[in-house]
């Protein structure tokens, strides 16, 4: 919904990035930038105008999706999908080996 071209210079850099809009302002976004190295952050989710932004804790939300979607059983010794480069993937290795996944 958002041009990279608009997107804060810092959010450009990050692995992932929430945008959340509220259809009562137009134009208008509230960008999460989320790094690969740190727990999820919680973001703030409009409901209606009138209402109080509800928080959505991502990580929690991620954790309950792999633990229900069996995403356990995932064979971490094949590449990832997108391929994680540089220190990520060095980053990346390390976990999995001491978690005795590779």
């Amino acid at each position: 919904m958002l041009p990279e071209s608009q997107l804060p210079r810092k959010s450009r850099a990050a692995a992932y990035i929430a945008c959340v809009f509220r259809g009562y302002r137009p134009g208008k976004f509230e960008i999460y930038g989320m790094p690969l190295r740190k727990r999820l952050p919680a973001i703030r989710i409009p409901l209606r105008r009138a209402d109080p932004d509800v928080a959505l804790h991502i990580q929690l939300l991620i954790d309950l999706a792999y633990r229900n979607g069996r995403y356990d059983l995932t064979d971490y010794r094949e590449p990832c999908i997108p391929p994680l480069e540089g220190g990520d993937a060095a980053w990346a290795d390390k976990l999995l080996r001491a978690a005795g996944r590779r």
